[in-house]
């Protein structure tokens, strides 16, 4: 295609040469009148006007297609008058053309652009950017916006009410949150189905109504650390307060030391759920919630989760019986600090410190493995570990090296003390390592006395 400067230099060749061809046809044409004196115009100027205006445009068309064998008539009309190209007619150089465009009317009857060409035109590097983003552009998928979900009632949690008035219910239900809803009852199992379709927000609000109305108020109690509840709560029930809007539950958290009453709130929590949040935080308070089965779980899981962020910092500890405190470092060192989470510091006191508690401090995770770990470790002590008790004369005792009898055979022995009379020495162990203890014990003894000591008859051997 020819570009708009191209056309126009076209054009004004083309205007050059009809102005040429118009004097020569003029010329042409009054030559000809003037040899032929015999011809009859008395038909009148009109006829002879209309015959010169076809040869006239039939030689003008010869000439343009390029046909120079044309012959000219021998008759020629008058000359058409002579038309000048406005250049404001002429369309702007450099201007684009829209692939779409329809064929360009040249001169005063060319009709003004459309505003899509108009704006196609303004620049081709704008419009092929623009296509560029248009065939980059990537439109998601529009996700549904409705949803259904289904769940249950169970007989035991419906309340006694008629079918004519669940449907009632159902049915205001339904209009007041704009769902759908659809129910069944197994009268072999007597539970009751429903299933419930609309928006998200409106389904969830249809389900806690049905269950608000449709179930019995249950009752839930668990335990949270004593020292976070001001935090459940917040300042002035700040924190509490939506919790029970958003629920419609009632919500009661004890206090650290309160009496129990005569007839304590059954627990729904385990026993191990709550013997485990004593032993991690210590002194806990009772939380209890009353309201619809939704409401009441929506209520627990919501304070857990402030309780879990308020303690992902945690420093527990473990007792450790007396009998098993000598083999606790050991075997913690053998058996178990390379399996305890990176960000856990753990301190086990030895066997001669006062204190009988390890103490276990880290990240609130890391806490909990690390105590079970540790918890398994001095069970297994606690099962493993025995105490043998044997009479030996009193003079012995002195010579029973305990460090020495514990470094050889890990068996801790305990005399009395040198001013009671008692001879009853106790070996401390695992079972099948006692008997070493005895033997190494006895070897010991030997290197001191003098007289015969008969040890085997003295432990009853």
């Amino acid at each position: 295609m020819s570009s708009p400067a191209e056309l126009l230099a076209l054009k004004h060749a083309q205007a050059a040469q009809i102005d040429q061809i118009q004097e020569q046809d003029h010329i042409t044409s009054s030559n000809v009148l003037a040899q032929q004196p015999s011809l009859d115009v008395s038909n009148g100027s009109e006829s002879a006007n209309t015959a010169a205006s076809s040869i006239h445009s039939a030689s003008i068309a010869d000439i343009i297609n390029g046909d120079s064998e044309a012959t000219t008539p021998d008759l020629s009309p008058a000359v058409a008058p002579k038309r000048t190209i406005d250049v404001n007619d002429l369309p702007a150089l450099g201007a684009g053309v829209s692939p779409n465009a329809t064929a360009l009317s040249w001169g005063p009857a060319m009709k003004a652009p459309s505003a899509s060409a108009s704006s196609y035109s303004k620049s081709s590097t704008t419009s092929a950017s623009a296509a560029n983003k248009s065939n980059g552009s990537f439109t998601p998928a529009v996700k549904s916006s409705t949803t259904q979900v289904t769940f249950i009632i169970d007989g035991d949690q419906q309340l006694n009410v008629s079918r004519p008035e669940i449907a009632k219910i159902v049915s205001k239900i339904k209009a007041n949150n704009n769902v759908n809803i659809e129910s069944t009852f197994s009268t072999t199992s007597n539970k009751r189905t429903f299933l419930i379709r609309g928006t998200p927000k409106n389904v969830k609000e249809a389900k806690r109504e049905v269950l608000r109305q449709l179930t019995k108020p249950i009752k839930i109690v668990f335990t949270i650390p004593a020292k976070l509840r001001s935090t459940v709560i917040g300042s002035q029930g700040k924190t509490l307060k939506p919790i029970i809007e958003a629920t419609s539950c009632r919500i009661d958290i004890g206090r650290e030391g309160e009496s129990e009453s005569a007839t304590p709130e059954p627990s729904t929590s385990t026993p191990a759920e709550s013997d485990e949040l004593e032993d991690i935080f210590g002194s806990v308070v009772e939380v209890v919630v009353q309201g619809d089965i939704e409401g009441c779980e929506e209520t627990r899981s919501r304070i857990l989760a402030i309780v879990n962020e308020h303690s992902k910092k945690l420093s527990t500890k473990l007792a450790v019986e007396p009998k098993i405190k000598p083999f606790v470092e050991s075997e913690f060192e053998k058996t178990v600090k390379s399996t305890l989470p990176s960000d856990v510091d753990v301190s086990i006191p030895s066997a001669t410190e006062k204190s009988n508690n390890i103490t276990i401090s880290g990240s609130r995770e890391g806490v909990i493995e690390a105590r079970n770990i540790i918890k398994s470790l001095l069970e297994e002590l606690n099962n493993s570990i025995v105490i043998d008790e044997k009479s030996v004369p009193k003079q012995v005792h002195q010579f029973l090296n305990s460090d020495l009898i514990f470094a050889k055979t890990n068996v801790k022995v305990e005399v009395p003390d040198k001013d009671l009379p008692s001879t009853i020495v106790r070996f401390i162990g695992k079972q099948e390592n006692i008997s070493d203890a005895i033997s190494y014990g006895k070897s010991l003894a030997s290197d001191y006395i003098t007289d015969s000591l008969d040890l085997g008859r003295s432990h009853g051997d």
